[in-house]
């Protein structure tokens, strides 16, 4: 046999497939995606060159793996394999993200609704800015929690944004289409004046080249038109998982920007929705967009992924077709999406049941209350105010209202105004009203808030 760089045929391919080499590659293509670096490392068939041996591992990929019947702008093909690895990751995040799940329970209570904030606020603007759009954290973050009017057309963009998930669960019994992914981009363009936008660069971390715009208008409705019958269950095999399928929707609108300077976040509404009919509701509320920009900046890297982002880029040129790689890192970014909510989840129940301790002789209190109070006594100088209450716990003005209310007739809170606003400030003395010293210092030692999800992607 010759070492032509290419695979072997006929009667020596059955040789090569004999030995104990190759019988050992099948295993770890089998078991998890390698880098091109590890690939070199292993020992190849007798007579075996590491280009004809990678092209002969890539060709069995295409024709074992499970398709995605979304052709690039070039009719090229995609394909990935379900190695072991990719099917652990799959189930984890599966089993988290269904609805009898503990994670989907607590998010979804009346309690759970202000650290569900913190994780839609920083995950809505990370999305904006994978579309290429700059705005900062600190100005959008008071932007949507004190409910502000948006002064120019990035904040529109962030704000309509954020409130279009709301609104999914009108469209459960409505088949994905060009329409409807039409009507999402124009929910979000509502009252934006694109050419005002604020724009940055946005690499796609892909490890492909960014198609031209021109090709992108000419063959936008074609792929919309692809991506709607794959998200409806029309294309594709009935092997795929469907937390793949939803992660493949979202990177589809990314890679071919249907919708311009919006396409990922359309692309964001559509996966959301995708997961919603396929019962993974907590799967669209994980800062997944957030953790792929922390990747892309290097601050998520093994061993929480299987690739940094040189490394991935090098094994997506060598193998455009094949996806796996792709679907890897993804699956492994939504996996350290949850395990940050998971870990804020287990402090906020911390949180929640040493402030039950403290304020066990006023079981009226509801969870927003004791929020209130238990921030009041980790710290005496805290203000609040009505609108950041509804804001952040999701509920009416006259509830947020009324919270307060109480908690100035229980003799917790004063009212104060200042101009036309009212603010609510700690009595002098709270913390001499609970008696419990030791639960007071844990809880004054003790912090849950929205700078855990502005730090979650470091490593480590």
């Amino acid at each position: 046999m010759t070492d032509t760089g290419s695979p072997a045929s006929g009667r020596d391919i059955w040789k090569v497939f004999n030995t104990p080499e190759f019988q050992a590659m099948i295993k770890r293509f089998a078991q998890r995606c390698i880098t091109w670096e590890e690939f070199l490392s292993q020992s190849l068939p007798p007579g075996m060159s590491p280009l004809g041996m990678w092209e002969l591992m890539h060709r069995m990929s295409r024709y074992m793996g499970i398709e995605l019947p979304i052709p690039d702008l070039n009719d090229g093909e995609h394909w990935y394999r379900r190695t072991h690895e990719l099917s652990d990751v799959v189930t984890i995040v599966t089993r988290a993200c269904a609805p009898d799940s503990h994670l989907h329970r607590t998010m979804t209570s009346a309690g759970g609704q202000h650290f569900l904030m913190n994780v839609r606020i920083p995950e809505t603007i990370a999305a904006t800015q994978l579309d290429g759009l700059s705005i900062s954290m600190k100005d959008a973050d008071i932007l949507l929690r004190l409910d502000k009017a948006p002064k120019n057309a990035t904040e529109q963009l962030v704000y309509n944004t954020f409130y279009a998930i709301d609104h999914l669960s009108e469209f459960l019994h409505e088949p994905f289409s060009r329409d409807l992914f039409v009507h999402f981009r124009d929910r979000l363009l509502k009252g934006v004046d694109m050419d005002a936008l604020a724009t940055s660069q946005a690499p796609l971390g892909t490890g492909l080249f960014e198609w031209p715009d021109a090709m992108v208008e000419r063959f936008a409705d074609r792929q919309l038109d692809h991506i709607a019958a794959y998200a409806n269950g029309e294309t594709g095999s009935q092997y795929d998982y469907d937390l793949l399928r939803a992660l493949i929707l979202t990177d589809s609108f990314r890679f071919y920007r249907p919708f311009k300077q919006v396409s990922y976040q359309v692309g964001r509404l559509v996966a959301h929705l995708y997961a919603l009919k396929h019962d993974l509701p907590v799967l669209g509320l994980l800062p997944a967009s957030r953790a792929k920009l922390d990747w892309d900046a290097g601050r998520i890297l093994p061993p929480l992924v299987s690739f940094d982002r040189p490394t991935f880029e090098n094994l997506r040129r060598r193998s455009p077709g094949d996806l796996t790689s792709l679907q890897t890192l993804a699956a492994q970014l939504m996996l350290v999406s949850l395990r940050v909510v998971e870990h804020y989840v287990e402090a906020w129940e911390k949180w929640d049941r040493e402030l039950r301790q403290m304020l066990k002789n006023d079981p009226q209190l509801n969870d927003r209350q004791r929020s209130i109070v238990g921030r009041a006594l980790r710290n005496a100088e805290a203000e609040f105010t009505i609108r950041y209450h509804k804001n952040n716990h999701g509920i009416a003005y006259p509830t947020a209202r009324r919270d307060f209310l109480e908690l100035v007739d229980k003799g917790y809170l004063e009212l104060n105004q200042r101009g036309k606003a009212f603010v609510f400030t700690a009595v002098v003395g709270l913390r001499e009203i609970f008696s419990d010293a030791e639960t007071l210092a844990r809880l004054r030692g003790f912090a849950v808030d929205k700078s855990f999800f502005q730090d979650s992607g470091k490593s480590g």
